[in-house]
């Protein structure tokens, strides 16, 4: 369950990088992967929220 946390917030990290490379390059927001990120970062935070409640 620990390697899952940490997978889950490197997949948001990719998600948040990939919007700021699209719009600071191209200049636009690539939605899906806007909530994409959004969806990743509040899983983690159901995960750790429930792993350090045990």
């Amino acid at each position: 369950m620990k390697y899952l946390k940490f997978f889950v917030l490197l997949l948001a990290l990719i998600c948040f990088f990939e919007v700021y490379y699209l719009h600071s390059m191209l200049s636009f927001i690539d939605k899906p992967f806007l909530y994409a990120g959004i969806v990743f970062l509040m899983l983690f935070g159901l995960i750790h929220y429930k792993t350090k409640k045990q």
